[in-house]
């Protein structure tokens, strides 16, 4: 949160607050214009029901980074507990993408890039902006 409060100063009109909590439980009724989810979704083993919950808000717009995998393209491909770890989740890019589109989300824009020192279950990074 320390480093997260040093941004602020790049914002000094804006009302920016950083949280720290238990995602399923954060009030999100707020008005939020840009929710950013960076490296959280395959820490958890439902990120269909946070892209939900946050979709369900009133946040206008939604930045996903996610690890994904490249070994896997399947559009269905998503395993739970991740196998490299024994926790959270892994999924494809296109099941991200899938995903996103489930919870109710409009994408903007998205991309990947491939993170050459993870193992391919987990090399691919996943990036989408999104809208309601």
């Amino acid at each position: 949160i320390k480093r997260c409060d040093i941004m602020k100063k790049y914002f000094p009109e804006q009302n920016v607050e950083f949280k720290t909590a238990n995602v399923f439980n954060i009030d999100i009724n707020d008005d939020i214009n840009v929710c950013l989810c960076f490296g959280g979704l395959y820490h958890i083993s439902n990120p269909q029901d946070l892209l939900c919950k946050l979709y369900n808000s009133k946040i206008l717009y939604l930045v996903v980074q996610s690890v994904t995998s490249i070994k896997f393209e399947d559009e269905n491909y998503f395993v739970t507990p991740a196998p490299c770890c024994n926790r959270g989740c892994r999924f494809s890019h296109k099941k991200l993408l899938s995903m996103i589109k489930e919870a109710g989300w409009e994408i903007v824009r998205e991309g990947r890039n491939e993170i050459i020192y993870n193992k391919p279950v987990s090399r691919g990074s996943s990036y989408v902006l999104c809208r309601r």
